[in-house]
């Protein structure tokens, strides 16, 4: 089992979110707690088996990699236990978490069920495949996976995403970076 990064509250010096990716070859596992957390499991390439309290779903993912288009996510709520296996070569997951205190019922999101749309035109142009938004049931929790060609913006007008006026709120955003060549 590899981690490939960590980015907890405590790390960041925030309240609120945190953000794991991992790497497991075939057989290898790993366990996390929810405690008072919901999280959001995304899976960047390859397979997994997956279980949450009496939920297990085997086999999901299946892109090469993150530019393959979406993939299986799995949401759990807290104070449960999260456990991710191995199902095969090339599986990498993201684990998106945010406080919450009831959560929803654990769900598999299958990489078909995941709007895809694209936002903005010419340099702001991009792809976002809204995983875990206000369609579907979370406490605090919104993923999405933003795929924006080189040279473009990720986002319009140009903001600070912890800053706040009298029109929006605050929100915090992890982001992680990929890059391809060609």
């Amino acid at each position: 089992m590899t981690q490939l990064v960590e980015v907890t509250p405590e790390s960041a010096g925030w309240r609120y979110v945190g953000f794991e990716a991992h790497r497991l070859g075939p057989g290898e596992s790993l366990q996390r707690s929810t405690r008072d957390r919901e999280v959001c499991l995304v899976m960047l390439s390859g397979k997994a088996d997956v279980r949450f309290a009496s939920h297990g779903w085997t086999g999901i993912g299946g892109r090469q990699t993150i530019f393959d288009g979406p993939s299986d996510s799995v949401y759990a709520p807290p104070g449960g236990e999260l456990s991710v296996s191995g199902a095969g070569p090339g599986c990498e997951f993201a684990l998106g978490w945010a406080p919450a205190r009831r959560g929803a019922e654990p769900a598999l999101i299958r990489a078909a069920d995941v709007k895809v749309f694209k936002r903005g035109a010419d340099r702001t142009e991009r792809t976002i495949h809204n995983i875990l938004m206000e369609d579907r049931p979370a406490e605090s929790l919104l993923v999405t996976e933003v795929f924006t060609p080189g040279g473009n913006w990720s986002s319009y007008p140009p903001h600070s995403p912890t800053s706040t006026t009298p029109t929006t709120r605050r929100v915090k955003r992890i982001s992680k970076r990929r890059t391809t060549t060609g």
